[in-house]
């Protein structure tokens, strides 16, 4: 979660800081990430019911560790183009282990308590969103020299 997260957030953010890119230019390169949640995770969910959970797993990680390091290698300069697909394939490896990994507990868990913790992904989300505003509101009032 934290690979997927920190990618998200830091290579727009060099995009932006380091190339100088526009704000809008530098979000380009989250967008790989919602088309691949949304067409991914019921195929990485069917596809665990058939070849299994450690397959899909390891092979999410290897592909995290993989575009990790094209991240790492390549991003950089003044095109989007190759962050936007090293974002590509770290979500496609994230969400082959986060839907594998949901969809192994709840088929161990009782009827009554699935879906109970899934919460818990949401929740770094809402919770890093609210300090990014309290943040932004107290370095508005503080250049307005309000405290």
């Amino acid at each position: 979660m934290a690979v997927n997260l920190g990618g998200l957030v830091s290579v727009p953010l060099l995009l932006v800081k380091v190339d100088e890119l526009c704000p809008g230019k530098g979000a380009l390169v989250m967008i790989p990430a919602g088309v691949v949640t949304a067409l991914l995770s019921p195929w990485s969910g069917r596809l665990a019911g058939r070849v299994g959970t450690p397959p899909l797993v390891f092979s999410g990680l290897g592909l995290m560790g993989l575009f990790s390091l094209f991240l790492s290698s390549f991003t950089g300069g003044s095109s989007v183009v190759f962050a936007g697909a090293g974002i590509l394939g770290l979500s496609m490896g994230f969400m082959l282990v986060m839907t594998t990994i949901i969809g192994a507990a709840a088929s161990e868990l009782p009827s009554e308590q699935v879906g109970v913790g899934l919460g818990i992904l949401q929740g770094p989300s809402s919770s890093g969103r609210y300090r990014a505003r309290g943040v932004r509101r107290t370095r508005v009032r503080q250049a307005a020299g309000r405290r």
